[in-house]
């Protein structure tokens, strides 16, 4: 496996984001958010959303969805200038048309993913091309004996197998992270058929339908228990990341 970004740049406090900078060529931000540890998030919500919020069971479904829109529209905000529950996030899905699609701001230049786990909510957000994110954290080695037949192609098995048993369930982890931002970078999530997808390589040449020719393919280190994956069009070689969470 290539491309370990062994540094991740983590400015002191909002320092490069405080007047809303957009990344630049080859650079990527990364966000990360406390689930439910934030209540002004619900303040920015559009109308809509807090009466899906509302409509959800108390409990980490409301605060991941509360979180996760919050981030999405406070970052929005701060790059684009505009009030945050203004903003028109389209989800439109490329397949359906249905409001599940991979989300971007309408009519802005930036492109962005997010993804979370049962704690945290992370953000990437890029100025060329498209992105695609992912958290996860380490299974226990069970659930990687269990998944690795079915999930990873004949040369991610052969890679794993090459892993020292200690590192494993992380180098699997990794894999599967890449998959998944690869896939989501698509707009086409599981449906990619993202078992079939070798993601070894730092540079996916053969990527799921989706209109793109090549998916480049970083991993970020997190620390923590946590993986994090992040695929682009244009290469990224320098990762800004207002990082509280895992890796802090």
């Amino acid at each position: 496996m290539e491309q370990l970004l062994d540094t991740v740049e983590q400015p002191a406090g909002n320092a490069y984001f405080d007047e809303g900078r957009a990344p630049t060529t080859g650079e990527c931000h990364l966000w990360c958010a406390p689930i439910g540890t934030h209540h002004g998030w619900m303040d920015v919500l559009a109308p809509e959303e807090r009466v899906r919020a509302s409509q959800l069971p108390a409990g980490s479904a409301r605060d991941t969805f509360v979180t996760s829109r919050g981030l999405q529209r406070t970052m929005g905000a701060q790059y684009l200038g505009a009030g945050a529950e203004q903003l028109r996030i389209v989800r439109t899905c490329p397949r359906c048309d249905v409001d599940h699609g991979r989300p971007r701001f309408d009519g802005a230049d930036i492109d962005y993913s997010v993804a979370h786990t049962r704690r945290w909510v992370l953000l990437a957000v890029v100025s060329e091309g498209l992105v695609g994110v992912d958290l996860d954290t380490v299974p226990a080695r069970r659930v990687v004996d269990r998944l690795a037949p079915t999930m990873l192609t004949p040369g991610e098995q052969e890679s794993l197998e090459r892993t020292a048993e200690s590192e494993r369930a992380t180098a699997f982890l990794r894999l599967w992270a890449r998959k998944e931002a690869a896939a989501k970078l698509t707009g086409r999530g599981l449906a990619a058929s993202i078992a079939q997808l070798d993601v070894t390589e730092a540079t996916l040449a053969a990527p799921p339908t989706g209109g793109v020719a090549a998916i480049h393919l970083l991993d970020v280190p997190a620390g923590d228990g946590h993986v994090v994956a992040v695929a682009t069009t244009h290469r990224i070689d320098h990762v800004l990341a207002y990082w509280p969470g895992p890796g802090a």
